[in-house]
């Protein structure tokens, strides 16, 4: 899902300031797409959702920048983006690389008994 930051929009007693648009389908013959639209508050809290229906035409000029698909559903749904923000990049830490030697297995004697003949 790609988080966007939009201009505020009220309603229901919320305040929603972040989209979340997930592409659920691309038709390769109509070349049309359905994503999900949520909103969302400050803190996180969910607030509504919708399936948005994009045509050919509304997508012609979508490549590989995918912010051309998010405007087109922004601006369909009468949002604004806030181009001044950025989302954060998670940094994942550095895996530790820790080596622990195998056990060695303690040496095996053995005792070999002969009986004499005849005892």
């Amino acid at each position: 899902m790609m988080k966007v930051r939009i201009q505020p929009v009220t309603g229901f007693g919320k305040t929603a300031v972040f989209a979340g648009i997930r592409l659920m389908h691309y038709d390769l013959a109509s070349k049309s797409a359905s994503c999900t639209f949520n909103l969302y508050e400050e803190e996180g809290e969910y607030f509504t959702t919708k399936v948005v229906n994009l045509t050919a035409e509304e997508l012609e000029n979508w490549g590989t920048d995918d912010m051309v698909l998010i405007d087109a559903i922004l601006d369909k749904e009468g949002f604004v983006r806030d181009t001044n923000w950025v989302q954060p990049t998670t940094t994942l830490p550095e895996p530790t690389t820790t080596t622990t030697a195998a056990p060695v297995p303690a040496e095996e004697t053995t005792t070999t008994t002969t009986e004499a003949p005849g005892e």
